[in-house]
């Protein structure tokens, strides 16, 4: 009943809850999809987000493009929240339209920073009450990403140009979710389309040395990693 986040009272919470009927609905996924259209799609579409279902999008002018996505989790106990950064130069693998992409397809992704009762979830609303108490804290999530995960990306060519083969291989970089081979591989293809073409390939040589190939961990990054140095000795 995500007793961690409203432990303290909200006005504008019980205001609404106690001019309501409340009603009751059952703990599922198809519920919650309902209540999310109903209920919190506009405020996103008020905000410049584009899509639909669980999966949003919103396009800027600085070469990237911002993804939302709501994750039911499978076993139906609750949902997730992640988002995440597309470069327009970095082709997604997975799918072709944009309003297909996800967050596990990306390298620079995150989440909201707490668990609720150690699992990780947030626990689907089964009242009025829980609804509007729901998308009001989703709310304040959405903006605060927007101050805090998307704006530290705003300045994204300062942001990775600091890095080097060291830093990573010391885990001196911010993103936890990827691994020290992806991670040289992003900065490689940032420092690539830069124009920075030793700096690319010092980091694709360093990459290559962070997996297994033909057949261990990483491997299959192999040839992105040798085309990007075979780019830079071509300069």
């Amino acid at each position: 009943m995500l007793k961690r986040l409203f432990k303290k009272s909200n006005p504008l919470i019980e205001n609404e809850a106690s001019s309501l009927q409340i009603k009751k609905y059952q703990a599922n996924a198809g519920t919650f999809r309902r209540l999310f259209k109903k209920h919190f799609i506009s405020f996103l579409k008020e905000n410049n987000w584009k899509g639909d279902g669980f999966k949003f999008y919103k396009e800027t002018n600085n070469e990237t493009v911002y993804l939302l996505e709501i994750i039911p989790e499978r076993r139906g106990g609750g949902y997730s929240v992640a988002f995440a950064i597309h470069f327009d130069f970095i082709p997604y693998r997975f799918a072709d339209k944009i309003e297909d992409y996800s967050y596990s397809g990306l390298d620079v992704r995150g989440g909201l920073p707490f668990e609720v009762e150690g699992s990780g979830l947030l626990e689907y609303p089964t009242s009025e009450t829980e609804v509007i108490k729901s998308f009001l804290f989703l709310r304040e999530q959405v903006i605060l990403a927007e101050s805090n995960f998307f704006n530290k990306y705003g300045n994204w060519k300062e942001h990775f140009l600091q890095y080097r083969p060291e830093q990573i291989n010391n885990r001196e970089q911010e993103l936890e979710r990827i691994t020290n081979s992806r991670f040289s591989l992003l900065c490689a293809k940032i420092f690539n389309h830069l124009g920075e073409y030793q700096r690319s390939k010092e980091m694709a040589e360093y990459g290559l040395t962070t997996i297994k190939y033909p057949t261990g961990n990483g491997s299959s990054l192999y040839s992105e990693f040798m085309e990007l140095i075979k780019t830079a000795n071509n300069v």
